[in-house]
């Protein structure tokens, strides 16, 4: 009688079926332990096999693991092989002496397989089998699939198509407006690049610039692995064999957003395309970055106030410093060579400059090429650029965008047109009578009743018999003044007994006639 190890528990082998069916029982427990951790699927044949994972460790290599319920000490041999989602089997040797992590009184083994060697596509599922025999000649085995990508992000596969010519990757955290403004900038750059410049096949993986698809840069090149945080040695080498075999180009867009990222995507198609019509011909890296720029669907307005700055203090750079190392770190390089090709344009038009580009694969030199369709040496170009800044034309032309419709330039012509200025004339002011509404009704207005009120006859004069009247007698030297023989101081008495009776006569003819 001997013993075997079953999780933490021992169990007496016995030949009696009572034992036995207790060890079956336990066997089916015991791997719930280890399924809480990953979930596994218990399988028919797993006997003593209690858990197992696979952790992608991108770009490096994938970590697998195999927990059984026995000790390192009773296990013979194990076994690992993987197969594709394109039907290819790949056995992984496993030295038990090495893979052992854990080893009493369970254990662990655990294999690293290095991905580059034979590297599965992108996104496709791998299967992987493991076979662990002991010491006793039984054989548990399981089988498992895993998805191999990049675990550092969550991704949207083929986000964005243009029909078989197109198929671009995307980050997860983009939103159904960006994915849309994307897929409809990328469907008219195809869709002009097929006609004016050659086929379109080409499928790309956007990375964001804070999780490139490069190795870390901080000390020794390594990579962690996200479960059980064991590093790896990283080489760039490593991404690349990935991407090539899924059939993908990586590319780094600045920022997660629809611009940066259709931006990024439409640079890429058209140095695709146009490389393939440029084959064995020479074309300045300058020229190249502007073309690319040439076909993003925005405006770059702002490209011109760069170059603006730069000209006012003689600052453009010179054409023998505008090589790819400057168009990828220099702002000023990369505007610059944007506006040297929209200044082609400008000279030659749309059509004048794609049929410039188109030419350059079988041109003698790109200098020859540009002094047969301009008329003038290469080397006059940034001072004909410099002074081409500051005129109507290159604001009109850093304005233009390919997407929008074009008549052939895309600048509006020289010809002077009139501005006619209104003159003001005097506008006639209606005043708004008034709208009598309802009904018109009378209303009485008050009559003036005319009174006729007696006045007191004036007084008259009475004539007196002759003789009647005194005698006049001089008058003292001091005496009143007269009118008409009478003092006027009688005359004042007069007229105020007068005016005495009329008043007495008018409130006594007023009370009558009331």
């Amino acid at each position: 009688m001997e013993t075997v190890w079953y999780g933490h528990q021992r169990t007496r082998r016995c030949a009696s079926l009572r034992w036995a069916v207790v060890g079956l029982l336990l066997l089916v427990l015991l791997p719930g332990r280890i399924l809480a951790e990953g979930d596994p699927t218990p399988q028919p044949e797993q006997r003593f096999i209690s858990g197992w994972t696979a952790e992608v460790i991108f770009p490096a290599a994938v970590r697998f693991t195999v927990t059984v319920s026995l000790p390192a000490s009773e296990l013979a041999a194990a076994a690992l092989e993987l197969e594709t989602a394109e039907g290819q089997v790949i056995p992984v040797a496993v030295d038990l002496a090495e893979a052992v992590v854990i080893g009493d009184p369970y254990s662990t083994l655990a294999v690293l397989w290095p991905i580059a060697a034979e590297g599965p596509a992108l996104f496709t599922e791998v299967r992987y089998r493991w076979r662990v025999t002991s010491n006793e000649n039984v054989t548990a085995r399981i089988e498992e699939g895993f998805s191999f990508t990049d675990a550092r992000l969550e991704w949207l596969p083929d986000a964005v198509q243009v029909d078989e010519r197109l198929r671009v990757t995307l980050p997860a955290g983009l939103g159904r407006t960006a994915l849309g403004a994307i897929q409809t900038g990328l469907q008219g750059t195809v869709e002009r690049l097929s006609a004016e410049a050659g086929p379109v096949s080409a499928a790309y993986i956007v990375y964001p610039a804070d999780v490139p698809p490069a190795c870390p840069r901080d000390g020794q090149p390594s990579v962690t692995g996200p479960i059980s945080g064991v590093a790896v040695a990283c080489d760039d080498a490593d991404f690349a064999a990935i991407f090539r075999a899924s059939g993908l180009e990586a590319l780094t867009a600045p920022a997660l957003n629809s611009e940066a990222v259709l931006r990024t995507v439409v640079e890429a198609l058209v140095r695709q395309v146009y490389g393939a019509v440029w084959r064995g011909g020479t074309v300045p890296a300058w020229f190249e970055s502007g073309l690319a720029e040439f076909y993003v669907p925005a405006s770059k307005t702002d490209q011109q106030s760069v170059l603006l700055n730069a000209a006012r203090t003689r600052g453009l750079l010179p054409l023998e410093r505008l090589d790819a190392a400057a168009l990828a770190d220099d702002p000023l390089a990369r505007a610059q060579a944007y506006g040297m090709v929209v200044f082609l344009a400008d000279r030659l038009g749309v059509d004048g400059l794609l049929e410039l580009a188109r030419g350059l694969g079988s041109a003698e030199s790109f200098a020859a090429a540009y002094q047969a369709a301009l008329g003038r040496p290469l080397d006059r170009l940034v001072a004909d650029l410099e002074a081409w800044l500051f005129t109507p034309e290159a604001a009109a032309a850093f304005a233009y965008r390919i997407d929008l419709p074009v008549t052939g330039t895309p600048t509006p012509s020289r010809t002077p047109t009139p501005t006619y200025t209104l003159t003001p004339t005097a506008t006639p002011t209606v005043t708004p009578t008034a709208t009598v509404t309802g009904v018109l009704t009378f209303t009485p207005v008050a009559t003036m009743t005319f009174t006729r009120t007696p006045t007191p006859a004036p007084a008259t004069r009475t004539p007196r018999p002759a003789g009647s009247l005194n005698t006049p007698v001089p008058a003292p030297a001091n005496a009143a003044p007269t009118v008409g023989g009478i003092s006027t101081v009688t005359l004042s008495l007069l007229i105020l007994g007068a005016a005495a009776v009329l008043v007495v006569l008018v409130v006594l003819f007023g009370r009558r006639r009331s």
